[in-house]
């Protein structure tokens, strides 16, 4: 599984305290994992030819793969190690069988607890298109699947912003 990590051990403090003062940080977070399941899912689909959203970008075929493809060489992508399709130009990338946007955006594949979230795939390919291939026989550009933008991350710390304002409420009465 591809993990992205963080130094964010001053907030894992104060939210800590606040779990043990507020209570439960569990919808929250729920409520954030949906809303980058939707981020991924507008991921895919604005960049499924190449292109950037909210900061991403992900290349398009290289301009070599291009030139080969509109020469009639015979260019294929594989998706499995028995199976390889004819590549042609107007392919969407990371959309091939669908397989990976999936597994990004399926409800079973996070985990949450008080103060933790695993969020993420078991597609063992993803790490490919994540952090790219150079260096390889056939190098692949990254193309960033597992992010957090500021964007995200500014909607997370509305979403704890707003629990603790409610929790506060209650604690004193004001529901």
């Amino acid at each position: 599984m591809i993990e992205i990590e963080t130094d964010a051990s001053d907030e894992l403090t104060m939210l800590s305290a606040s779990i043990k003062k507020f209570g439960n940080f569990r919808e929250p977070m729920l409520k954030w994992i949906r809303y980058m399941q939707t981020e991924k899912n507008k991921l895919f689909n604005a960049n499924a030819l190449g292109g950037t959203y909210d900061g991403i970008h992900w290349p398009y075929f290289s301009p070599k793969t291009l030139e080969k493809i509109s020469m009639g060489r015979r260019m294929y992508r594989f998706t499995r190690p028995s199976s390889r399709t004819l590549l042609k130009d107007g392919d969407k990338i990371l959309n091939h069988t669908g397989q990976l946007k999936r597994s990004l955006t399926n409800s079973k594949l996070f985990r949450i607890t008080n103060n933790y979230i695993e969020f993420g795939t078991t597609v063992d390919y993803a790490v490919y298109h994540q952090e790219g291939t150079p260096g390889n026989k056939f190098p692949m550009p990254a193309r960033p699947i597992l992010t957090a933008t500021d964007k995200n991350l500014e909607y997370f710390d509305r979403l704890i912003s707003q629990h603790l304002k409610a929790s506060m409420r209650r604690k004193n009465g004001r529901a």
